[in-house]
This record gives structure tokens, sequence and C-alpha cells, in this order.
């Protein structure tokens, strides 16, 4: 058995090994911390600031971000999101020339018909009134196509509840 003087000097370098292994591993967790928090917040960030871009109207602004899992998928889904909306910004001038063209044809031609009719250059025959009255059906047509359009574009969609294999999914 050792005298209490050995034992005591063992005891303090035992305990002073402890403190630096403590230490080492305190600045250990502390770098490891730092290390994940930035492959983590960095990627976030670059989402954020092309998010931001594309608001003010840089309608190039991309998430030029390639992280796995979550945030991949998060950078993938807002670059289809800016996609889509440059889209529908590149298609809606087509689109308003189109409803403009279909919506002034029938105008014109129910319009001409009445001058006709209220001048008197026109006598109301039937046939005269079929053709106008088949003009503003038309035109009704293209007013209700809009309206139906503009319901679905604007409808919320209901989700439909089904029975999933969640191990089948897991295994795909």
């Amino acid at each position: 058995v050792f005298p209490p003087m050995v034992t005591s000097r063992v005891l303090d370098i035992a305990w002073s090994w402890i403190l630096v292994a403590a230490i080492v591993a305190l600045i250990v967790a502390f770098v490891a911390s730092w290390v994940v928090t930035r492959l983590l917040v960095g990627p976030i960030r670059m989402m954020t600031e092309a998010a931001r871009l594309f608001t003010r109207g840089d309608r190039q602004s991309r998430a030029r971000v390639r992280a796995p899992g979550e945030l991949g998928e998060l950078a993938v889904a807002l670059n289809g999101m800016a996609d889509e909306v440059v889209r529908s910004d590149r298609d809606r001038p087509n689109l308003t020339a189109d409803v403009a063209h279909e919506l002034r044809t029938p105008l014109a031609a129910l319009q001409a018909g009445l001058e006709e009719l209220r001048d008197g250059l026109a006598e109301p025959t039937p046939e005269t009134l079929a053709g106008l009255h088949d003009q503003s059906l038309r035109l009704g047509r293209v007013v209700a196509d809009l309206a139906e359009l503009s319901a679905v574009e604007t409808s919320v969609h209901s989700l439909e509840v089904a029975s999933v294999d969640l191990a089948q999914i897991a295994f795909d």
C-alpha cells in the first residue's frame, strides 16, 4: 500500500488529466457545433438571399445550393417556384391579348348590328335579331369560360385521405 503522499500526488495527476480532457472535449464540441451550424445556416442564408432578390424583381435569381436532404429539396422547390412565376409572367400578356380578342370579336358584331337597328339602316327581322342574340350568347360563353378559369385558378386544392404502405415507401 502506498504512502499518503504518493496517493495524493496520483490523485492530483488524475484530476489534472480529467480537467485537460474536459477542456479538450469542450473545445472539440464547440468546433463541431460551429462547423455543423455553418453547414446548415449557409444554405439557408443563400436561399433567403435568392428569395429576397427574386422578390425585389431579379427574376434570374435562384438558390444555387447543393445540399443533402431537406435543404436540397427546399432549394429545388424554391427554384421551381421561381421558374413557374417567370413562366406565368411571360404567359400573362399572351393570355390577356387572347382574351381581349375573344371578347372584342362578338362585341363588335353585336355593337354593329345594334347600331344598324338604332340608326334605321336595317329592319329588326327575326334573322337579324337571331344573329345579334347569337353574338350575345357567344360573348356570354367567353365570359363564363373566364369566370370558370378564374375559379379554378383561385380554388384551394382539397386533400384526399388514402391508405399508404409506409414500409413500401421506405423501401422505394
